[in-house]
């Protein structure tokens, strides 16, 4: 590793390390600008690396602006009736860092347009320190966003052909479990993004490790098998994240229709990676007319999964 990807490596980890150790809303916006300037170094270097680079930027200042906006009322108005609503206002700016609905749209295009470490990187890592400072400031709408957030991550991922994009919004599904069960238990969200970033390490390495072109039917069966346990696709290991998120939120009282919302943008997710997988293992090109014939096949068994689980619900 060369110096300076190391001294960023260090800066992005101390960032992080920062905003969690503080309690003061000025360290954790220094920790995060430090966070995000140890990381648009790295972005250039890979296909259109100056365009992903600024609109990184421009995203993640514009979540600044919010969080130093809301801890200044929170300062200004520590012994004042708060009517600016700053808790809403630092919530929004972790939400668009965070790249959780209403500041999803970068996103897709980001990671889709970053090599695979710096891809991982924004889906694992830096996704940490906003989620557990949103725990303070959880409420309703928070959980709304979160639902909105594995939807449109779901219905995103349909027509996506590339490996990076349909992981990126395979990762919006993924936050919108986080911070639901984050409403419930800190510590079952810190289980959950263990498994899930140990499930997502793996895809990562396999897929930088093979060339997409230099895939076939018997050499990338460990590939779509963690395609299927990052969808949650029972008994692999992906679905402990899911076990762990109905549980939680069931036991807290939380209602049917949230659970309901997550499994069926999760069943959603698990379709679009069957689609890859069933295209793959056959040899069929993607778009022909008999592979939607057996993709049809697996979104009806997505569906038959989908009210297994619920039925085990109403038990």
């Amino acid at each position: 590793m060369i110096p300076s990807t190391f001294l960023m490596f260090s800066m992005m980890i101390v960032g992080a390390l920062l905003s969690l150790s503080s309690s003061s809303w000025v360290v954790i916006w220094l920790g995060l600008e430090l966070n995000m300037l140890a990381v648009l170094p790295m972005m250039g270097k890979f296909r259109a690396g100056g365009e992903v680079q600024l609109k990184y930027f421009v995203v993640q200042s514009l979540g600044s602006c919010l969080l130093m906006i809301g801890a200044v009322n929170k300062i200004l108005l520590k012994w004042m009736v708060d009517l600016m609503g700053s808790n809403f206002i630092l919530g929004l700016g972790l939400l668009v860092k965070l790249g959780v609905f209403p500041g999803h749209f970068w996103v897709p295009y980001v990671v889709g347009n970053s090599s695979w470490g710096m891809a991982f990187i924004l889906s694992s890592w830096q996704k940490i320190a906003p989620s557990v400072l949103l725990v303070s400031m959880i409420s309703p709408w928070v959980v709304v966003c979160a639902i909105m957030t594995s939807v449109i991550g779901a219905i995103n991922g349909i027509n996506q052909s590339d490996y990076r994009a349909l992981l990126a919004s395979s990762s919006l599904v993924h936050m919108g479990w986080v911070l639901v069960i984050l409403s419930n238990s800190l510590s079952r969200v810190l289980m959950y993004m263990l498994v899930y970033f140990m499930v997502l390490s793996m895809v990562f390495f396999v897929l930088s490790s093979m060339s997409s072109s230099k895939m076939t039917a018997k050499t990338s069966y460990p590939v779509w098998l963690q395609f299927l346990s990052l969808a949650g696709m029972p008994p692999l290991m992906g679905f402990i994240p899911k076990f762990i998120g109905i549980e939680t939120i069931s036991f807290s009282g939380g209602g049917l229709m949230i659970i309901g919302l997550l499994l069926s943008a999760s069943s959603i997710s698990l379709y679009f990676y069957l689609r890859i997988v069933t295209n793959k293992l056959l040899g069929l090109a993607v778009g022909s007319e008999k592979s939607f014939h057996y993709i049809n096949l697996f979104q009806l068994l997505g569906g038959v999964l989908l009210i297994t689980w619920c039925c085990l619900l109403l038990v």
